[in-house]
Parts: C-alpha cells; sequence; structure tokens
C-alpha cells in the first residue's frame, strides 16, 4: 500500500503482518533484524546448551540417553536479568510489525524478551486471506481473515477467528487496524490476546531518542519495562524531527525491551555504540490484552499509528 506519507507491506503468509513501513521515502520504521545466533566460537559458548556426563564434565559430543543432563545458560527468571539483553536470546519468528499472539501463563517480560512466551495459538506464523482491499478517499482499506485453533491447556482447544481492518490515511501518515475476534467454540475460552512490533530506524540509541508512557518521565529508547494500563506511548525521534505515536483501545499491558544482534568482535563500526557488542536494533513492544470469550462471543481491540512532525507540532503549540 503507498499513499503520499506512507509505503507499507502486508506479509499474509506471515500472520498478515507488516514487514514494511516506510514514511516519506526516507526513513523505514521497520528497520530490525531477528536475533540469530552467532556462529563464532565466543557465541557457541554463550548461546548453545551445555550436555554433562555423569561426572559433571562437558561432553564434547551430543549424545541421547537418560545419563545426560541439560543445563540451559542464562537466567530464568526476570529478576536474574541485568541491564543488557539475555545472551541466549534467539528469535523464533522473524521482527514483524503487528504480529498476533495469543498467550498462555506464565507470561512475564523475562519470557518475552528470551523469546520464550507461553505461545498457544499459531497465528503469528499463519497464512491470512485477502477478503477486501479498496481505495477510499485517497487512502487504503484492507480487510484480512483467518481461523485457528487456541490451545489454554494440553486437555483443551478452542476455536478462534480473528480479523483485521486495516485503514491507511491519504491524508497523513497515519495508519489503524481494528481486529475483531470471534470464539467459534461452543466453550469459552480464557487466555490473553497480544500484538508483537519492533521500532527502529538507524539503530541510534541517546538523549535524543526516548519512550515516552502518558505523563511519565521520558525513558531511554533502549529500555526494558512492563506497564498495565497504558492506552498511549510515543517513541521520540527528536534529531530525525518525528515521533511515533500509538494509541490503543482498551488500555492494555505493555511488555517492552530493547533487541540487540551480536555483533563480531573485530567489528570495525564507524558508530561507536555499533562496535564490540550487540547492535541495537529496535525497542519490542508487547501489547497484551486479557480475553475471556464466552461461545460465539467477540471482542474488538483497536490501535492506531500516528507519526508527527516534531516542528510543526512546536509551532502550533506556540500558538
Amino acid at each position: 500500500m503507498r499513499t503520499p506519507d506512507l509505503q507499507a507491506v502486508i506479509d499474509l503468509s506471515r500472520g498478515g503482518a507488516l514487514s514494511e513501513l516506510s514514511l516519506w521515502d526516507e526513513h523505514q520504521l521497520l528497520n530490525t533484524l531477528a536475533r540469530q545466533a552467532r556462529l563464532d566460537l565466543q557465541a557457541a559458548e554463550e548461546v548453545l546448551p551445555v550436555l554433562l556426563g555423569e561426572d559433571g564434565e562437558p561432553m564434547d559430543c551430543l549424545q541421547d540417553g537418560p545419563s545426560l543432563v541439560r543445563v540451559e545458560d542464562g537466567p530464568t527468571d526476570e529478576a536474574d536479568f541485568g541491564p543488557g539483553e539475555p545472551p541466549s536470546s534467539v528469535d523464533r519468528l522473524p521482527r514483524l510489525a503487528f504480529q498476533d499472539r495469543f498467550f498462555g501463563e506464565p507470561l512475564t517480560l523475562a519470557n518475552l524478551w528470551r523469546s520464550q512466551p507461553p505461545e498457544i495459538g499459531d497465528f503469528a506464523d499463519g497464512a491470512f486471506r485477502v477478503e477486501r482491499a479498496e481505495v477510499v478517499e485517497g487512502g487504503v482499506e484492507v480487510l484480512l481473515g483467518r481461523e485457528g485453533p487456541v490451545r489454554p491447556a494440553p486437555d483443551q482447544e478452542g476455536h478462534i477467528r480473528v480479523s483485521h481492518h486495516w485503514t491507511f490515511s491519504g491524508h497523513a501518515p497515519c495508519l489503524g487496524r481494528e481486529t475483531t475476534l470471534i470464539n467459534r467454540s461452543r466453550e469459552p475460552l480464557r487466555c490473553r490476546y497480544g500484538t508483537s512490533l519492533t521500532l527502529n530506524v538507524d539503530g541510534v540509541v541517546g538523549p535524543s531518542r526516548v519512550l515516552r508512557l502518558a505523563n511519565d518521565r521520558p525513558e531511554p529508547m533502549d529500555t526494558a519495562t512492563e506497564r498495565d494500563d497504558i492506552s498511549a506511548l510515543a517513541l521520540v525521534f527528536a534529531d530525525l524531527g518525528f515521533e511515533v505515536l500509538l494509541r490503543v483501545q482498551p488500555a492494555v499491558t505493555l511488555f517492552c525491551y530493547p533487541v540487540r544482534v551480536p555483533a563480531p568482535p573485530d567489528d570495525l563500526h564507524p558508530q561507536p555504540q555499533l562496535r564490540q557488542g550487540s547492535p541495537f536494533q529496535g525497542l519490542c513492544l508487547n501489547l497484551v490484552w486479557p480475553m475471556h470469550l464466552w461461545g460465539e462471543e467477540r471482542r474488538r481491540v483497536s490501535l492506531e499509528l500516528e507519526v508527527r512532525n516534531l516542528a510543526l507540532r512546536a509551532r502550533r503549540g506556540a500558538r
């Protein structure tokens, strides 16, 4: 889809999510990489699990058998995390924007950061179909749909239909998505529904890049936090002259964390923050709603993404 301000690509085969969102043909807002295991020896020692023999010594080769104990590398509890990203985080899915997720319990910042949440559906990488697409008043409207199973427990399986009504404005850098969820089962369904997006332009972090939540103090763009009752937030790119405002209804629980990918030890990138470490790949936002749907009950949630020109906003505020 192309409008005067935005260009967006919906990947129907991967959850009907956005794989590209360009602003004014100048800034790619989804400029992020998925986290993968490094291939050098140092990274292998950080990421891969260790197999120990009965004597407690690491084994040279992988073997099957009841005498082996698998020890996961890295913390498993949220309280164990330090200021950096968990070293063994590897993304199971590509990082797109507005990916559907259905979660069981427990859902924590720690297991989301590790890309190991209790996922109970396959909508994040399932195929959606286009039910309608048309140009309306200079903008674009697209309706997508998919049905699939959701398993809140091993002995319980529900069936849910998800419809997305996308609107891309033809008059401003703004898009919206209204999602309708229908429990196609006769039995009630209790879970948590979420949508995930990772926003990044150029990998830069610093005082001009901040996350703003309601009336709270601005936080660094690479912050990790969990907040309840969030209905609006903004990612401010002051040095680039714009901010990305996100509004949601009803209010959500927000889980957000920085995404970094391993860099080789001899990285000579001209930007100091991208040397000798894990280059910043954006801030991952997970917006989560509690869901309790009776048989055939439906529920709607909506979100709106708007890009604001900071210079224009400042002029209007001065009047």
